[in-house]
């Protein structure tokens, strides 16, 4: 007599997030992407402290440049930071390319009647693939 075994989903867990930002975004770059494309942001990355480079990004992501994008699990944070023109990217990632920056404690203006509510920050690693996008609105 054989036993059947159900087959386990090699697929990775995937995790929805958010990031505001201008329409037409069609791929998004960590700050050390775009200054010296992806592989000088994985080097960062490999040769820095997590730590350290998270608690940089908490102060500035631009100076010097993260090797991370900030993305958020909340939209209306996300909309906080897309402003009046810009849109909010809804995106599935896997969820081990996303980690909470613990020294991000910051609260935004972006509850009911501009209540200051926390930031909900992940940091992604060096880009945002385009089969990453759902939506935009």
């Amino acid at each position: 007599m054989g036993c059947s075994v159900a087959a386990e989903s090699s697929a990775p867990e995937v995790i929805t997030v958010f990031r505001g930002g201008r329409a037409g975004t069609t791929v998004i770059k960590s700050a050390a992407a775009r200054e010296g494309e992806y592989a000088s942001s994985q080097r960062i990355i490999d040769s820095n402290n997590l730590d350290d480079l998270f608690r940089s990004h908490a102060l500035d992501s631009a100076s010097p440049p993260s090797p991370f994008i900030s993305v958020t699990t909340d939209p209306a944070v996300a909309r906080h930071f897309a402003g009046p023109t810009g849109v909010v990217n809804e995106l599935r990632i896997p969820a081990s390319r996303a980690s909470k920056n613990q020294f991000n404690n910051y609260v935004v203006p972006a509850g009911p009647g501009g209540q200051l509510i926390p930031g909900a920050e992940l940091l992604v690693p060096n880009y945002i693939r385009p089969s990453e996008f759902v939506r935009k609105y």
